[in-house]
This record gives structure tokens, C-alpha cells and sequence, in this order.
């Protein structure tokens, strides 16, 4: 079913007066280039992994299999769309045009350079490859501060931060193969972060908007469901009993629950633009009371509420957003079709078989491995091959952006 809304974004303002379009269009705004890419790594990062991880092909990289692929998916995947996204937003919070052109051109250039490195680091320097991976969120995060600074828009600032955050558990990440897993628990941590701090102000929004009713805000759950979240980032860093960390995790789980309460989320069950972002919210809920869980249970498959977080989370809220985002900022109307509402259900099926099918058939693992990443593959394929001929072109309204 398709959503009709309004031509723009809730992000999308009216572009400066003196912007000059850059010649490629796909260098006009952060989420053109950056939202592209992440859809060609989503769709390619993962049977590749499942071809190594099976013993089909052997990965040129000095990282052991599962580092490489969690290190891609929250630092290639995942970081390619919170550069994008912030970016895009930055220009509506300010007014002032944010990074485009051979600028933008440049950035691509590293973050590229990085995936590239990491992928062939066992033929590379480990420094150069370490460098030049580090080097992509602090500059994003500079870029971002600019605008901000200069519009005295205080109340995004905190992103930077939380972008120097996610590049210190990079810096972890690389400092020695003993702590890649913490690094990257702890990555997570602060992506699930971001998206408190942004889900919690655009999904009500964008459902209020379309469905026509009032959101009733409860500041004091908002703040519970960040100050929750920041306390399983820091006690993930702290070696102390871990039943710590489960209770701050269930706490940080049904505070975001009960944040929904308000959204009205069964409302969205015809329109797939917006019911694919309370699907995501609410597997944060979900994962992280399984995370919460699996710190009283022995034996718990402890990779479960990772991929209810990663891929149930992250990645359907990152698909429901750079569908709808692209639409708004180039000029289309805010509606999905028949290819991407199926996209959005593939994803749902993946993220199942992923997070949940070994906690109930784990005999069966190999194959729902398999089922759960054939999903996702073709979910970001649908994604990429409808949407790479809307971010390589003008807008269709003239406009810049």
C-alpha cells in the first residue's frame, strides 16, 4: 500500500540562495553518495562474509572472520548512513549549506579508501589501515560542528560527540585483536544512542503528521530511555558483574517500550513508510531485554540480542529512513512502492531468523544463517537497484540538493 504525504521532508528546508549545484548530483548532499554506498555494502558485505564464514573463500584481511564482519557492517554499513543522514539533517537544523562537492567528493574518497584498506589489511601497513579508517568519523564530525557553531544550534551539538564516541571504539577496535569484540558492543551502544536521541523525534512526528492526531510527549521516559541507554554504553566498558549490565539493559528495554506507548504504532499497520520505523523501534525494546536476559542465563546464545539490536534495530530503522529521506530530499512524494514495502518485510524475516531462529531451533544454525542472509541481501538489493537512478539525478522539482 502506498503513503501519500507531503512533497518535503520534515528534514528538507529551502536551500540557500547562493548554493551552486556541484556538477555530479550525486555530490549535492551528504545522504546522495553516502546512502548509495551503504545500500551496495549492505547487499554485498554480507555473502561475502557468509562465503568466508563457510570456508568457500579466504578474506585478504589480517582480522579473523566475524571482527571484519561486524567492523564493516557498524563502521562501513551503519557509519555510511549516520554520515549521510547528519549531513542532510545539519543543513534543515541551520539553515547553512553543509558538505557538497569536491568537498563531499573527498570524504567519499576516504571513507571508500578505508573499506578498502580494511578489507586487504593482511597486504597493508596495520598503522596506514588504522589511520585512514580513524580518520572518517572525526572529520565527518568536524563537518557537521561547523553549521552547528556557527548557528549557535546547541541543541544538536551533542551529535559530535556521540560521533567522537563511535570513533574512539574504533581506535579500540584497532588497538588490539583482544578487545575487537568489546569495541565493537560498545559501537553499538552508541549507534542505538544516536537513534534514541533521533528516533524518539522523528518517528512520532512523521506518524502524527500523516495520520493526523497528537503525540502526547512524556520528556521524563525520553530522558529515562537516553540516561538508561548511556548506563549499558558505560557499563559495558566497566569489568564488574555483567548482572549489572543485564539490569541497566532490561531498564534501557521496556523505557524505550513504554516511550511507544504514545505513538500509536498499530495505527501505521497500512502505511509501510512509517510502520517499518516502529518495527525497528521496537526492536530495540525487544533487544535489549534480550540482552538484559542473557546476562542471568546460562548458556544463552549470546549473539541473539546483538543481531536483535544490529539487524532487527539498526538496519530496519536504517532502511526505513533512507527510503523515506531520499524520497523527501529529492524532490518526490513520500510514498513507498509495491518492491520497497517487500524490501521492508524481507528485512523483518531476516532480522527473525537471525536474531531469533537459534534460540529456537539452534541445530538448525548453518541454514538460518544462510535463509537470514539471503534476506537481507536481497532486501538491500531491492533497496539499491530502485533507488541508485533517484540518488545519481537532479531532484525532480530544479531545486538544489
Amino acid at each position: 500500500m502506498r503513503l501519500v504525504m507531503s512533497k518535503r521532508s520534515l528534514l528538507e528546508p529551502a536551500a540557500p540562495a547562493a548554493q551552486q549545484p556541484p556538477a555530479w548530483p550525486v555530490l549535492a548532499l551528504g545522504f546522495r553518495p553516502f546512502f548509495l554506498l551503504a545500500g551496495v555494502l549492505a547487499t554485498s558485505l554480507v555473502p561475502l562474509w557468509l562465503f568466508a564464514f563457510f570456508g568457500k573463500i579466504a578474506l585478504p584481511t589480517r582480522y579473523y572472520g566475524t571482527a571484519w564482519h561486524g567492523h564493516e557492517m557498524v563502521f562501513g554499513f551503519a557509519v555510511a548512513v549516520i554520515a549521510g543522514f547528519l549531513l542532510t539533517a545539519a543543513r534543515n537544523w541551520t539553515g547553512e549549506q553543509t558538505t557538497s562537492g569536491a568537498r563531499l567528493g573527498a570524504l567519499v574518497g576516504l571513507f571508500v579508501a578505508a573499506r578498502v584498506l580494511v578489507l586487504f589489511s593482511a597486504r597493508v601497513p596495520a598503522a596506514l589501515v588504522a589511520a585512514v579508517d580513524v580518520a572518517f568519523l572525526p572529520v565527518v564530525a568536524i563537518a557537521l560542528a561547523m553549521p552547528i557553531v556557527k548557528k549557535k544550534n546547541w541543541r544538536n551539538l551533542g551529535f559530535v560527540p556521540l560521533l567522537l564516541a563511535l570513533s574512539a571504539t574504533n581506535v579500540l577496535f584497532h588497538a588490539s585483536p583482544l578487545h575487537a569484540s568489546l569495541a565493537l558492543r560498545v559501537a553499538l551502544d552508541v549507534i542505538l544512542m544516536i537513534i534514541v536521541v533521533m528516533g524518539g523525534r522523528v518517528i512520532p512526528s512523521f506518524t502524527a503528521s500523516a495520520l493526523k492526531f497528537e503525540v502526547r510527549k512524556t520528556p521524563r521516559l525520553d530522558w529515562l530511555s537516553l540516561i538508561a541507554m548511556g548506563a549499558v554504553t558505560l557499563l559495558e566498558l566497566l569489568p564488574i558483574d555483567p548482572r549489572a549490565l543485564g539490569v541497566a539493559a532490561i531498564v534501557a528495554g521496556v523505557a524505550n517500550g513504554l516511550r511507544m506507548v504514545s505513538w500509536r504504532s498499530l495505527a501505521t499497520r497500512g502505511h509501510p513508510i512509517l510502520w517499518v520505523l516502529h518495527v525497528g523501534y521496537a526492536w530495540i525494546a525487544a533487544g535489549l531485554v534480550l540482552k538484559g536476559v542473557a546476562t542471568f542465563v546460562p548458556g544463552w546464545i549470546s549473539t541473539a540480542p546483538m543481531h536483535a539490536l544490529a539487524v532487527g534495530a539498526i538496519a530496519t530503522l536504517i532502511l526505513g529512513m533512507i527510503t523515506r529521506v531520499s524520497l523527501g530530499h529529492t524532490g518526490r512524494m513520500l510514498f513507498v512502492t509495491t518492491s520497497i514495502a517487500a524490501a521492508y518485510g524481507v528485512l523483518t524475516l531476516a532480522a527473525v531468523l537471525r536474531a531469533l531462529g537459534p534460540l529456537v531451533t539452534p541445530s538448525f544454525y548453518p541454514w538460518l544463517l544462510i535463509a537470514s542472509g539471503v534476506a537481507w541481501t536481497l532486501a538491500f538489493a531491492i533497496f539499491t537497484l530502485v533507488y541508485f537512478p533517484i540518488l545519481i539525478a537532479p531532484r525532480i522539482d530544479g531545486k538544489p540538493g
